[in-house]
């Protein structure tokens, strides 16, 4: 399931954040990333495809590192590069996510 954008359910599991302008609470922000790790675990246990976006995305910043952690147990690389895209490792390294990176 998904579309010609590579829009994944578990894509957009991870993709979800809170409004700019809502400026959630830490507490907020903590249930939305526990709700995200229930949904990612869910769909990977499910039988989920990954490709590298997934990854990518958590990478990004839109992701814990549970989440990415998680990722990982399931098989996705950190250095995977496809074409000119940037590994996801970098992809933490450039967000300053010490957490993502150790």
């Amino acid at each position: 399931l998904g579309d010609r954008h590579k829009t994944t359910p578990l894509w957009l599991a991870i993709s979800q954040s809170l409004e700019r302008r809502d400026q959630p609470t830490p507490e907020m922000q903590q249930q939305l990333n526990e709700d995200k790790l229930l949904t990612v675990r869910a769909l990977l246990e499910g039988g989920a495809t990954m490709d590298q976006t997934v990854l990518e995305t958590a990478c990004g910043g839109r992701g814990s590192a549970d989440i990415v952690s998680l990722l990982l147990q399931h098989g996705a690389d950190p250095n995977y590069k496809e074409g000119k895209a940037t590994p996801p490792l970098l992809v933490a390294c450039s967000q300053c996510n010490v957490e993502i990176v150790q």
